[in-house]
């Protein structure tokens, strides 16, 4: 740290015989000036009163002081300057105002200096305040990454066996590489249908067997009269329904559609109302053609019932089967339970 040394104590501060600040004195106020910043630096107000008070005091002393008894002056002078001393010891005699070493760091509950340590930390963040010596790393499954100095991205790394495909916008399964991966799941023609010896997947044979082991029965009956027209065969329906296992019979339209292969047995009855004597006949109908005639009446007179049972009926899944009524004279078949109705069932 630079000094300013003070001129000696025996040297007047005005000049007699100029009536200005003496030499020695102006060129110490320069020093002074300089080594505080001049105008430039600190505030010097209060110097600048100082000195100005200074000036005064010794011009006071000149005027009360006729023959100028140098003594005095020059101890009302040591006093203004020991002043000016503690003023300047108090602003600026702590040292260079930059010196680490001259003040506390700054804590989270106090101010101070800036760190090293800090300033440190500081200089390693980016405009956007990211510390960018942090690193995001690609896991399991994923490519990409990098520092957080730019935008990063993660990619989904596909297999190179092709069984998972990667797009712009999303993952799909590409070609199944392996048995493991199985292959698709909903047709049979990625697997061999089973045998007695061999697992595999049930063929539609198969099923449809295993469907006909269930129950297949149905019972129905009309509650609603039909008009048979004179030797016109009627497909009669029995619109209401006791009981059908399976749903194998459409009361709406009167015919049984057989959900399996197998024997089966149908019975009926329909009840005619014509009175005058008529030949009756009740069929049963396999795919549309007559195979059983149930029952027939020759020259029956009088309303009367005309019923009876198919026997053994081999079917197919899928046949479809009906009664059927044919009255040589015109008639209406009667209505209830007891009177038409149509049953079937399936024995083996």
């Amino acid at each position: 740290m630079s000094t300013v040394d003070l001129p000696n104590i025996r040297e007047p501060f005005i000049d007699p015989r100029s009536g200005q600040i003496s030499r020695p004195w102006w060129i110490w106020l320069q020093q002074l000036m300089g080594r505080i910043g001049g105008s430039n630096g600190t505030d010097i107000s209060v110097i600048e009163a100082l000195v100005r008070q200074l000036i005064k005091d010794v011009l006071a002393l000149e005027r009360a002081t006729s023959d100028n008894p140098q003594g005095q002056i020059n101890a009302g002078l040591a006093l203004q300057i020991e002043e000016l001393q503690a003023f300047v010891a108090d602003e600026r005699g702590h040292g260079f105002w930059e010196d680490p070493d001259m003040h506390a760091a700054a804590t989270t509950s106090a101010a101070g200096f800036m760190s090293a340590t800090d300033k440190l930390v500081l200089d390693a963040l980016n405009a956007d305040h990211v510390p960018n010596a942090r690193t995001l790393t690609a896991g399991a499954g994923l490519t990409g990454g990098g520092n957080l100095s730019a935008d990063r991205t993660f990619n989904v790394g596909a297999n190179a066996d092709g069984s998972i495909v990667v797009n712009a916008d999303d993952i799909q399964v590409g070609i199944l590489a392996t048995d493991t991966q199985h292959g698709v799941r909903g047709g049979g023609t990625q697997h061999a249908v089973a045998t007695t010896s061999t697992a595999g997947f049930m063929s539609a044979a198969d099923k449809a067997k295993l469907d006909g082991f269930a129950s297949s029965y149905f019972s129905a009956y009309a509650s609603t009269g039909q008009a048979a027209g004179a030797g016109a065969v009627l497909l009669v329906i029995c619109d209401t329904q006791l009981n059908d296992a399976l749903g194998e019979y459409d009361p709406t339209t009167g015919v049984f559609t057989a959900a399996a292969t197998g024997l089966y047995v149908f019975h009926g009855h329909v009840f005619g109302t014509q009175t005058t004597s008529t030949n009756r006949q009740l069929m049963l109908y396999v795919n549309g053609a007559e195979v059983i005639r149930m029952q027939q009446l020759t020259s029956s007179s009088g309303a009367s019932t005309i019923g009876g049972t198919s026997g053994l009926v081999n079917l197919n899944a899928g046949n479809t089967v009906t009664m059927r009524y044919l009255s040589t004279l015109a008639d209406t078949t009667a209505t209830g339970a007891s009177a038409t109705n149509f049953s079937g069932w399936r024995v083996a």
